[in-house]
């Protein structure tokens, strides 16, 4: 069964993208370009419905906007607390493997 709606919404990240977004001075149009570098086919439209919490957001998007936007994942998700280093083990060797940020 797929779940595309969580409290009437289709992602719960969608309010932190436009607010880095609006931080970094980009349109929806330059965020959906830098996007497209990644392999990512974005519009501007899609990007607007993302940030309206309208559509849903898959998990190696979710990737390309951390690093587009430079943003921590717990930081896109407004999570405060980190798990212990034992508990991210298995993400901090992923995430350093693929050059990204801890």
């Amino acid at each position: 069964m797929k779940i595309y709606h969580y409290e009437g919404k289709s992602n719960i990240v969608g309010m932190k993208i436009r607010e880095a977004r609006l931080n970094q001075k980009l349109s929806q149009e330059e965020l959906a370009i830098k996007m497209q570098l990644r392999n990512i086919e974005f519009s501007q439209k899609v990007i607007s419905r993302i940030e309206q919490q309208e559509r849903f957001v898959a998990d190696y998007e979710l990737l390309a906007f951390s690093e587009v936007l430079n943003l921590d994942l717990y930081e896109m998700f407004s999570i405060t607390k980190r798990p212990d280093s034992k508990e991210q083990g298995i993400w901090n060797e992923s995430r350093t493997k693929r050059g990204g940020k801890i």
